[in-house]
């Protein structure tokens, strides 16, 4: 991955079990022209695992980033976790909901291809 193949980059709090620590990813989003989705990669910034919080980091993403511009983040992204060498790729089991979700592991997509 080339940081030119980059779309839109940004940070994203996230909620934790404390409410008095937010947690803190970097999204990534790279285009559909490679695949078949939009892509956001998203990657740890604070001390708090984003697995342990997958379902308040895909409440987030939707809310500030994909529900602005009327994107269905369950049909149209593609949702990968990249944190500390695991790499998990998303997979919604609903069309309706984000839960429930399988975490598969991936090797990280080259959009250079």
């Amino acid at each position: 991955m080339s940081k030119e193949d980059i779309l839109f980059e940004r940070d994203l709090l996230f909620a934790t079990d404390d409410s008095n620590e937010i947690g803190v990813v970097k999204v990534k989003l790279y285009g559909a022209e490679k695949l078949s989705k939009i892509t956001a990669v998203i990657e740890a910034k604070s001390e708090h695992n984003p697995l342990q919080y997958v379902e308040s980091v895909l409440h987030s993403l939707d809310v500030e980033i994909f529900k602005r511009i009327n994107i269905n983040i369950i049909d149209n992204i593609d949702v990968i976790f990249n944190n500390s060498g695991k790499v998990l790729r998303v997979t919604f089991e609903s069309k309706d909901s984000f839960i429930p979700y399988q975490l598969e592991e991936v090797e990280l997509p080259d959009f250079e291809v």
